[in-house]
């Protein structure tokens, strides 16, 4: 796309200097004839007078024109700005965004990325993961639990729904189906680093604290920034397996 524009600019510019050019030809083609009609046959010549520069040619006139509107023309080219990113591609830069040192940065990738994960294509199966959500901070967990059933049988491919719905079966202690759930929300999307960091509470939860250790590792290896998975693996790691982080 970014080609094609610069291919039609190119194009107006150079109508441009045609137009302007076959201007300048024939005004000074007007300005010779009339200069050579008016012109006496023997000028006198003031012997004292200093001699004055000679005036541009046709030829210098026009090659001058023809510089001046490549010059713009280029400048105008290099001003242009540089082409966004397709979303996908934007995408692909948080999360290797989530890597950088540098906090605002990554906070704002994780933004981005997480943002990403709640989008499913469809609003109404985004109004359910809502209602979901909604249900959730109310504390009603039985209201999201069925919000959250509906969104992945309608929506079995949407990661975000199986993972909120392993949170709903969570605070009801149903630690198998959220297991269920988590395995499923990672099967559709491999970076889903709340996902592994889930797992990672439920291993730790049942008194594994090995498979927790390797969840949240998994989590870093995304988001190597992810505050809980940090933390879960500076308190598991001198235990479970002595190793650091």
């Amino acid at each position: 796309m970014r080609d094609q524009e610069l291919r039609d600019r190119r194009g107006a510019a150079e109508r441009l200097a045609r137009g302007a050019l076959a201007t300048l030809i024939g005004a000074a083609m007007l300005g010779v004839a009339g200069a050579a009609a008016a012109q006496p046959t023997t000028p006198e010549v003031d012997r004292g007078a200093e001699p004055s520069e000679p005036a541009p040619s046709q030829r210098d006139l026009i090659e001058e024109f023809r510089s001046g509107a490549q010059t713009d023309a280029a400048e105008e080219i290099e001003e242009e700005p540089a082409p966004k990113l397709s979303p996908e591609e934007a995408l692909e830069q948080a999360y290797a965004d989530l890597k950088s040192e540098e906090e605002p940065i990554w906070r704002a990738a994780e933004e981005k990325v997480t943002k990403s994960w709640s989008q499913s294509g469809s609003d109404s199966m985004d109004l359910l993961l809502e209602r979901g959500r909604t249900a959730m901070q109310r504390e009603d967990w039985a209201a999201a639990t069925e919000h959250l059933t509906d969104l992945v049988n309608l929506a079995p491919a949407f990661a975000e729904g199986w993972n909120m719905r392993a949170s709903a079966y969570f605070h009801q202690e149903e630690t198998g189906a959220a297991l269920a759930d988590l395995a499923n929300a990672i099967a559709l999307e491999p970076r889903h680093f709340s996902a592994y960091s889930g797992l990672g509470v439920l291993f730790e939860q049942i008194g594994d604290p090995r498979r927790a250790l390797a969840a949240h590792r998994e989590a870093l290896a995304i988001h190597p920034n992810l505050e809980n998975s940090l933390n879960a693996v500076r308190r598991l790691a001198p235990t479970a397996d002595g190793r650091p982080i």
